[in-house]
């Protein structure tokens, strides 16, 4: 069964991750360096397509493994929010 308000949740929150994204300036400084190693990674390995592979799979397994991280972080603090009677989803005030 799907639980509609957790997916709510989740949406918010991804949301709010890309409006971070978007905003803040270190991000975006690492986000553009990202960018240019990959670009260079695949160009000096351009002939190379099982070593391009190979790393594309290892990011992809880091990112999943990432992703069930933060979704049991997003999960954890959801619970504690509900026991401690108040649930605020990355408001900006107190």
């Amino acid at each position: 069964m799907k639980n509609d308000t957790l997916e709510l949740l989740a949406d918010m929150l991804q949301k709010r991750q890309r409006e971070q994204d978007q905003n803040d300036v270190e991000r975006r400084m690492l986000w553009k360096e990202y960018q240019e190693l990959l670009e260079a990674f695949k160009e000096e390995h351009r002939h190379n397509r099982r070593l391009r592979r190979q790393v594309l799979r290892l990011m992809d397994l880091h990112d999943e493994l990432e992703d069930g991280h933060s979704l049991f972080h997003f999960q954890a603090g959801l619970q504690m929010g509900l026991e401690l009677g108040s649930l605020r989803v990355l408001g900006d005030e107190p």
